[in-house]
Formats: structure tokens, sequence, C-alpha cells
């Protein structure tokens, strides 16, 4: 867990994203493109580790979670995290995502997306996940 992202307060109006992976380059860049774009960032190298973070009472508006992880996958954390918050935006992202789309615990609801190294691409996608009025 990136200890710099527990510290600090974030300012009024401002989305939190947990971001999960287990590979430090994609925390670094989704972490620096996403905070480029004016949103908080919390990453977390484990299903386990964003797990924790959030049983501490820490709230996010949106969690964007790696399928392919060691301990937790995606899709199992994206369902747990979805009964614990409901209506909190959850996004998917997979190097593969039709691997993640047939796993049997996959839930459709859930936006399902390739992986990019686009910055304006991940910028979008995250953007789409919050109503128009809320940035």
């Amino acid at each position: 867990m990136n200890a710099e992202c527990q510290a600090g307060a974030t300012a009024p109006g401002v989305q939190t994203i947990l971001v999960v992976d287990d590979s430090p380059m994609v925390l670094q860049f989704f972490g620096v493109v996403l905070r480029s774009a004016g949103y908080h960032v919390v990453e977390a190298e484990s299903a386990h580790m964003a797990m924790a973070y959030l049983n501490d009472g820490h709230r996010v508006d949106l969690l964007l979670t790696d399928y392919q992880m060691p301990d937790t996958n995606g899709v199992e954390l994206a369902n747990w995290f979805r009964k614990k918050h409901p209506g909190t935006p959850v996004l998917l992202v997979s190097g593969l995502p039709v691997l993640a789309q047939e796993d049997s615990r996959y839930d459709p609801s859930v936006p399902c997306r390739p992986k990019s190294s686009n910055p304006r691409e991940l910028t979008e996608t995250v953007a789409s996940m919050f109503p128009a009025n809320a940035r």
C-alpha cells in the first residue's frame, strides 16, 4: 500500500480511486495518470492489501482492479467490494478481459476493460464511471 496516499486529506469534491494491481509498474502508471487528472489515488499491490485498507474504514469512490493477481483475483475482489459498498463503481481491467468475463463468478454489470497504456483512454474510462456533475 502506498503510504503517501494513505496520509493527507482529500480535497472536497475529489474522487478517491483505489487502484489494485500486482505489477508495481502498472500501479505507478495508473497512479501518475489518475493523479494528473485530479483524482486522489490509493494504490494496493494485492487484493488482500485493498481489503485491509477498506476494512480499516477507508472509503473510496471507485475500485479499479486488475483481474489476474496471485492471491485473490479481481472478480473475487469486485464481488466482495460490491457487497460491502453497494452502489460504488467498480472497474475491472485485464490484459486479457475475455478471461475475466469467462470467470463463472464474473458479474456482467461490472465493466471489464482491457488494460491501456494510453493515458487519455484510462482517464476517459475512469471519468465515465462517475456522474457528469461529480467532477
